[in-house]
């Protein structure tokens, strides 16, 4: 019996994603390289809602803000971001106001710019130094199990094809 399963997507990108059947994926178990490939995954995704769970207990909402900054960029491999108060206010469990304040004083410090249902990454070095250790732990297990290509793909100015879906 197949079971099928929503889930909502945020931010669109024109990159590209891989639908298995169920019988597909479970016939992947039996090659070695993608059964490694797969639980080195499901390790950094752990680790990764470990590391989120424990932001939000320890770290000030500032350092999420900044934390989740860096984690959508590096995802999404562009600078302009379409990202709204409500949503990043959402995501971090706090009131809008309270995230329209950060984003201002993040573009004071000149680590973004933050214009309407945007946010433009101007300054990673900054925003790692707010993030400090709420941030990179995940990221490099991530690199050291599965590698990035971060690093050497040139980012985009934009999103192509970019837009919200519930």
């Amino acid at each position: 019996m197949q079971q099928s399963f929503r889930s909502p997507v945020y931010l669109a990108t024109s990159e590209w994603g891989l639908k298995l059947s169920v019988s597909r994926f479970l016939s992947l178990q039996d090659n070695p390289e993608a059964r490694l490939l797969f639980l080195r995954y499901i390790h950094t995704r752990e680790l990764q809602l470990a590391y989120s769970a424990l932001a939000a207990a320890k770290y000030h909402v500032h350092q999420r803000l900044a934390r989740w900054l860096l984690m959508c960029h590096d995802r999404l491999i562009v600078d302009d971001m379409p990202l709204t108060h409500d949503f990043l206010a959402l995501m971090l469990g706090v009131r809008r106001a309270g995230v329209t304040v950060l984003l201002h004083i993040l573009d004071g410090m000149r680590a973004i710019k933050s214009t309407r249902g945007n946010v433009h990454i101007v300054d990673r070095r900054i925003l790692l130094e707010v993030a400090g250790a709420s941030y990179g732990v995940p990221e490099a297990e991530y690199e050291r199990l599965i590698g990035s290509e971060l690093a050497s793909r040139e980012r985009p100015q934009k999103l192509s094809g970019a837009g919200w879906s519930r």
